[in-house]
């Protein structure tokens, strides 16, 4: 949780995407470990606890795959276009598509903030201290 915190809280707007993803990965790998000792802890305090986990990293699975689909859209039409393989309308119907996904990415991207000032709140720090008796360092 501290690396969490301490990841999390220096992603600015103009951290890369790589830093939100390696925060997602490290995420991915804690709530794991929450769900699979959750048998051992209080059931009301852990299903709290792994629903902030999912909405926040439902925000990061989110922005990541936005990244990896304009990045992929848009080397593929610069491969199309290195091909040959290009129409007018195509390639203006995927930059409309390369647009719309890139303001989804900012849209995330805010809501990253909002989701992870939510979890980094003090409800869920004590929340996590009572479930694992660990002192809250911040």
């Amino acid at each position: 949780f501290q690396k969490i915190y301490k990841s999390g809280s220096r992603i600015e707007e103009t951290s890369p995407p790589e830093a939100l993803h390696e925060l997602r990965i490290t995420f991915k790998k804690l709530r794991y470990l929450v769900e699979f000792f959750s048998p051992l802890f209080p059931p009301k305090q852990m299903k709290k606890l792994v629903q902030a986990m999912k909405q926040l990293q439902d925000t990061l699975g989110s922005y990541q795959d936005y990244c990896v689909q304009v990045d992929s859209l848009t080397e593929f039409g610069h491969q199309m276009v290195q091909e040959g393989m290009k129409t007018p309308e195509t390639l203006m119907a995927m930059g409309v598509l390369v647009e719309d996904l890139k303001q989804r990415q900012v849209e995330t991207r805010r809501e990253f903030q909002a989701r992870f000032d939510q979890f980094s709140a003090r409800e869920t720090k004590d929340l996590i201290a009572d479930l694992f008796s660990v002192k809250d360092s911040h």
